[in-house]
């Protein structure tokens, strides 16, 4: 089996469980004969988050550089020139 897809969000004040500022993750795994989903606790989640952490935050960081440089270019581009109907 293959990890399909890992999912983090925050733990919502309606469901079963919540704790404030907690978060939950679902790991859904999938082979050849189906696949199953799995729940962490919020512990087990905060575990996951420690040891992504400092890749997310690397990644951020350079999404939020290409995109500053992108809207540089952008702006030093020069206006278009207006067409004239003769």
């Amino acid at each position: 089996m293959k990890i399909q897809r890992l999912g983090i969000s925050e733990w919502s004040s309606y469901e079963p469980g919540y704790r404030p500022g907690a978060y939950k993750a679902t790991i859904q795994y999938k082979g050849q004969n189906g696949e199953v989903s799995v729940q962490l606790t919020p512990d087990l989640t905060q575990k996951v988050l420690n040891v992504i952490a400092e890749e997310l935050v690397a990644a951020s960081r350079e999404i939020a550089n290409d995109l500053t440089k992108e809207i540089i270019q952008h702006a030093q581009l020069e206006a278009p020139k207006e067409i004239v109907n003769e």
